[in-house]
């Protein structure tokens, strides 16, 4: 009888991350700084087997380019999932926390999310999204990204926390009350269980 060996798992490799964290620390704010981080995360994407796409768009007065990829999953019932994170800094910021540790995280899962899977799997870097959500809102007005979407993860500022009372507000967009007035938002969720 032939052993079976258990499949390796891919695993975090926090240098890499790190690595696109300090790559992507930069004023995104301008259209040429936009550009220089949307060629990171392409080529990133691209290295890690993905392929990658532009989606430009034009709302009003701004000219913006989403960053999109896709793999096409096993089981064409399965549906999509989508992870994102936006590009783009607000003016006179590095955007360190917003939002490079976010497009770290994402490079890194497009790296381990390598080996096909029953869903199909989008990976979007909005951008534009600090005048108004303009990238996003570009992305859901085409009908071909919304068929078959079963879920989307959106990552934000993932690599901060505080711990006091009072330290973080909330949107009052938010589709749910939050459970903390902390900077531990995700980890409040995750610790009371609650899915949305």
């Amino acid at each position: 009888m032939q052993q079976v060996r258990p499949a390796v798992m891919p695993t975090v490799d926090a240098q890499r991350l790190l690595k696109d964290l300090d790559s992507l620390a930069f004023n995104r704010h301008a259209q040429s700084d936009r550009a220089k981080a949307r060629r990171y995360i392409l080529r990133g994407l691209q290295e890690a087997g993905w392929t990658v796409k532009e989606m430009p768009f034009e709302p009003s007065d701004h000219r913006g380019v989403n960053v999109y990829a896709e793999r096409i999953g096993t089981d064409p019932a399965a549906g999509a999932i989508l992870l994102g994170a936006h590009y783009d800094s607000v003016a006179r910021s590095p955007g360190a926390d917003d939002n490079a540790t976010s497009l770290a995280t994402v490079l890194e899962a497009a790296r381990l999310l390598s080996a096909p899977t029953p869903r199909t799997l989008k990976l979007v870097f909005f951008d534009l999204e600090e005048i108004g959500l303009l990238g996003s809102q570009a992305f859901i007005e085409d009908p071909v990204q919304q068929d078959n979407l079963k879920g989307a993860v959106i990552l934000d500022m993932v690599g901060y926390a505080c711990h006091q009372s009072g330290c973080q507000s909330y949107p009052p967009v938010l589709p749910i009350t939050p459970p903390t007035n902390r900077g531990d938002f995700w980890q409040s969720l995750v610790t009371k269980g609650i899915r949305h």
